[in-house]
């Protein structure tokens, strides 16, 4: 099936500096992708592009007919003297909610995310509880497709859990710019890297699955290497990049790894699949190559 937003060749700058350049991005039914990058690479302008309340500066975004769009931005504002109950009902208001679904889908989305209180002040709920009825507020509105910047900002176990499993049993498809790396574990299916180290501005790779991952380095002089990394699909299709001059350190996170790039780029792949394998990562200091191979299978 076709996407439902086809991002092509899209840059954005302020003034005289570049976010991004070129960049090209599809969300397709049923992706929940994890946006990530170093900061200042403009995750959120992207966000704002892909919600249609932010325009690039050269390329084009195609958003599919009739798509329903919310987006949930990183600090939570309400009107001055809104309730929980008034900020859900003004939503279904804007999003045009005929009046027979309005009570079981207020009802339900609300009592889901746990307020009991709907005559609560917004502005007096906690950070944690505001951004509880921001989310809410945009998934009474029934998305097709749901952007989140930094959602779990403010949130404690409990709401982070209550987020987790609503995306994770969503029809809708999302976009979660998040730093929190064990949340985007949990709920990504594809994790996507905005940086202009990357000739296309961007790498996205699958966050799950029997994929193999390998990067191999190989270094001239000490402290200088060319970077090769690949991931190869179940179909047998490789996805490569190449970089040099960069210096490259891999660290293990539990189930996950954090690839470095230059010292302050990082691209972290999700390996709750994987289990990992070092083959003479030490030789690639003194002139030779070393590679190493994260491979499906494995409990990680």
């Amino acid at each position: 099936m076709p996407p439902i937003i086809n991002a092509q060749g899209i840059s954005k700058a302020f003034g005289a500096n570049p976010l991004f350049q070129n960049v090209s991005f599809t969300v397709s039914e049923g992706d929940r992708i994890g946006l990530i990058g170093p900061n200042g690479s403009g995750k959120s302008t992207l966000l704002r592009i892909l919600a249609g309340t932010e325009v690039p500066d050269d390329g084009e975004v195609a958003f599919r007919k009739r798509l329903r769009v919310s987006y949930v931005e990183q600090e939570s504002k309400f009107e001055s003297g809104a309730t929980v109950r008034s900020v859900a009902e003004n939503a279904l208001e804007n999003a045009k909610v005929h009046q027979t679904e309005r009570g079981t889908r207020f009802a339900e989305t609300l009592g889901r995310a746990g307020f009991e209180d709907l005559e609560a002040r917004a502005a007096a709920l906690s950070g944690g509880w505001q951004k509880r009825l921001a989310i809410v507020e945009a998934l009474v509105q029934a998305p097709d497709i749901l952007l989140l910047d930094e959602p779990t900002n403010h949130l404690d176990l409990a709401g982070i859990e209550w987020l987790e499993g609503l995306l994770e049993e969503a029809t809708f498809a999302s976009v979660i710019v998040s730093h929190d790396r064990y949340f985007l574990e949990n709920v990504a299916t594809d994790m996507a890297e905005l940086s202009r180290v990357y000739p296309d501005g961007m790498l996205r790779v699958p966050a799950h699955g029997s994929n193999t991952i390998k990067m191999s380095v190989h270094s001239s002089t000490i402290g200088t290497t060319t970077v090769r990394l690949q991931l190869v699909t179940q179909d047998g299709s490789p996805l490569s990049w190449t970089a040099q001059p960069l210096s490259v350190e891999v660290t293990r996170f539990g189930r996950l790894v954090l690839i470095i790039i230059g010292g302050a780029l990082g691209i972290l792949v999700l390996t709750s699949a994987y289990r990992l394998r070092r083959k003479r990562l030490a030789g690639a200091s003194s002139g030779g190559s070393a590679e190493e191979t994260a491979e499906g299978g494995g409990t990680g």
